[in-house]
């Protein structure tokens, strides 16, 4: 049984937001197209939304990313998609209610960080809009419901 994790050094104040990938539950077009790759039909929306997010989640909990050994991604119709086992970030693969996506100039990849009145949480993953005192939860959810959590000033501590 590991020791339960300690704050550490004050890292300060964080804007805090949500992030999660394609959903298609978010897409309810009701044209089907055939997802190369996976030998099913997605609605060309939450295809072309998987392109954008570079992962999705399908209505069965699939989770789905872009086959980049097979393809250079152009389109819904012609690029190839894969079912995986996890969704990989930047940093390594992603875990619903741990994730989350840091400047790696402010927080080291993989340092655990204690969120104010969120929890614990691990820096897997960096993204393009996320530069100095900024993190974004990793929410498997759809879309209304990252959005609606909302932006938050909140402390941050290194584990210890």
């Amino acid at each position: 049984m590991s020791p339960e994790r300690q704050k550490g050094e004050s890292l300060g104040t964080f804007t805090v937001t949500a992030y999660n990938i394609a959903n298609e539950a978010d897409h309810s077009d009701a044209v089907e197209i055939p997802a190369l790759g996976l030998n099913e039909t997605y609605s060309h929306a939450f295809l072309k939304d998987i392109l954008m997010q570079g992962s999705g989640v399908d209505k069965k909990g699939r989770l789905i990313q872009i086959d980049w050994g097979k393809n250079k991604p152009k389109g819904p119709t012609d690029t190839i998609f894969t079912y995986v086992a996890a969704i990989r970030g930047a940093l390594g693969k992603l875990e619903n209610g741990v994730s989350i996506a840091v400047d790696p100039t402010v927080v080291t990849a993989g340092t655990w960080v204690y969120i104010d009145t969120v929890g614990w949480r691990r820096a897997d993953d960096t993204g393009g809009r996320i530069k100095g005192k900024h993190i974004d939860l990793f929410m498997l959810v759809p879309r209304a419901q990252a959005m609606a959590w909302g932006k938050k000033e909140l402390q941050v501590w290194k584990e210890g």
